[in-house]
């Protein structure tokens, strides 16, 4: 089944006819999902085995982040920020004032990737 998406009215123009679009997600797959349709589509590794590496994978990616590493994978870059305003250069973060907040962000899809992908 491919994507479908459904248009919106933008409440951000004057223009009555500007509308935005939204894509529309029929169903929702867990990591749990991925791995069955990974052991249905032929896998060398065991449902075990691919959990593991799964798991070690993201425990990876966690204690990186956790040490102050930015993580880039093929789909998403992991990082830490800080919010909060901070009263001079000699400031030291205060946990009363500011908050360490993750960042997961999508790296760019190439034109080769977004080719392959159904609307």
């Amino acid at each position: 089944m491919s994507s479908s998406y459904k248009l919106y009215k933008s409440n951000y123009s004057n223009d009555d006819n500007q509308y935005y679009a939204k894509v529309q997600h029929h169903e929702v797959m867990t990591e749990e999902d991925i791995i069955d349709m990974m052991m249905l589509n032929g896998s060398p590794f065991s449902k075990a085995d691919t959990q593991a590496i799964i798991n070690k994978y993201h425990d990876t990616i966690n204690i990186a982040a956790r040490n102050g590493r930015q993580v880039v994978t093929r789909n998403v870059r992991y990082s830490f920020t800080i919010k909060g305003v901070f009263n001079g250069p000699q400031d030291q973060l205060d946990t009363h004032r500011h908050q360490i907040v993750a960042n997961v962000l999508p790296v760019p899809i190439s034109k080769k990737r977004l080719k392959t992908a159904s609307p």
